[in-house]
């Protein structure tokens, strides 16, 4: 009944304003006929009668007034700032307390959107995997004597692709100080092989600094699984470059028949060159294509792609054997 109710006020609403519109377009067509037939005089006379005022004041006067008789939150608390004895110690505090005083609350009891949904953390995965490329799966934490005084856990965590789980394998050792809530040592013993030597220096870099300590960085678990999930990615697109260049090598008229399998990638996601024979050029004469991935401080994967020319003297330019392109991709 309420939405019917507002539904009907909304459309005598409209039809209200549908009429004022046709009346103040009749009304502003006849002042422009009287200016143009200088018709000053009687234009004089009847330029606002009480109806064309009441059309005027309804559509740009009431909501200024409403604003205008609104109370300024500020002026009581500039007029209590203006009072000397309101900055002795002795003062009341009443006055001040006032003029701070917050307007009352509006209630958003019924945006549902503004309420978080509560979940089982069974139910809350699903939402979290979406952001990475990667499953972890852990062992429960085991205690470890180290310190009698203080209590350390174990955890044994295993990362791999989640569409492609052979593509990259890793896994992630945490001792964690319960009572201090931090991370007191952090080991990646198993990485994919793939993955070895463009991840490795970056997750050394993060598990034990050379550097001087920044505990944002230091043995972030987060950061590690950022960059292990962005090497992946990265990784997987550049195998998915170097499938392709061999298609069209081995078979160029059936190069874009299906998308490769995930045995058919395996090989080539640790490669970070190709050599493409240019036979048209010399038997000698060959392209180098480089594709390297490096990370910043964050873990974000920055992509390095270099093109170099080799070839027979008699073909040779100034630029033979030297990078004729390097270029940063995302």
């Amino acid at each position: 009944m309420e939405k019917l109710q507002h539904l009907e006020e909304l459309r005598q609403e409209e039809q209200a304003l549908a009429e004022d519109l046709n009346n103040i377009t009749a009304w502003n067509k006849e002042l422009w006929d009287r200016v143009l037939g200088d018709d000053r005089d009687e234009l004089a006379e009847d330029f606002l009668d009480d109806e064309k005022t009441g059309w005027v004041h309804a559509h740009l006067l009431e909501d200024h007034e409403k604003r205008a008789l609104a109370p300024d939150p500020s002026a009581s608390l500039l007029q209590a700032a203006q009072n000397p004895a309101m900055w002795l110690p002795f003062s009341d505090a009443a006055t001040v307390e006032g003029a701070l005083a917050d307007e009352e609350p509006e209630d958003f009891s019924g945006i549902v959107s503004h309420h978080p949904l509560k979940m089982t953390a069974d139910e809350e995965r699903p939402y979290l995997q979406a952001f990475s490329p990667l499953t972890f799966t852990s062992t429960p934490p085991m205690r470890v004597e180290r310190d009698e005084r203080q209590e350390y856990y174990f955890r044994d965590i295993t990362v791999r692709a989640t569409a492609m789980p052979t593509l990259f394998v890793a896994s992630i050792v945490l001792i964690v100080d319960e009572q201090m809530h931090q991370v007191e040592e952090l080991r990646v013993p198993r990485l994919d092989r793939n993955a070895e030597a463009e991840l490795r220096p970056f997750i050394d870099s993060v598990v034990a600094p050379k550097r001087k300590r920044n505990r944002a960085t230091d043995r972030n678990v987060s950061i590690i699984s950022w960059a292990m999930g962005e090497w992946y990615q990265t990784a997987l697109r550049r195998a998915r470059f170097w499938y392709a260049l061999a298609q069209e090598k081995s078979r160029p008229s059936r190069a874009a028949e299906k998308g490769p399998a995930e045995k058919e990638l395996l090989p080539y996601m640790g490669c970070l060159s190709r050599v493409l024979p240019l036979s048209q050029w010399g038997d000698d004469a060959s392209v180098r294509i480089e594709w390297k991935i490096s990370f910043d401080w964050t873990g974000e994967a920055k992509s390095k792609v270099g093109l170099a020319f080799s070839g027979p003297a008699e073909c040779k330019s100034p630029l033979a054997d030297r990078l004729l392109f390097c270029g940063h991709c995302c």
